[in-house]
């Protein structure tokens, strides 16, 4: 899990989902939930290649304007 400011300055936290039953997916997805506005509906990016272990990694490697690129990719959670 890893925490970012947004250029609004809300604080983010974002992590990978697991898969079914805690096994690794095929197409993983990144979630994301505003710590500074808890009411805010959390937002998913799926991805479309590689496993969980993969997208740990784009995660922990991103940088701040990577984690805010993503986040504008991202999707509400119904």
């Amino acid at each position: 899990m890893r925490t970012f400011q947004d250029t609004d300055f809300q604080i983010w936290e974002t992590w990978v989902s697991s898969g079914e039953h805690g096994f690794s997916d095929r197409h993983p997805r990144i979630l994301f939930r505003c710590r500074s506005a808890p009411l805010a509906r959390a937002r998913v990016m799926a991805l479309a290649e590689g496993d969980e272990s993969d997208a740990q990694r784009q995660v922990l490697e991103a940088g701040p304007e990577d984690l805010l690129a993503m986040l504008e990719k991202a999707q509400p959670v119904n």
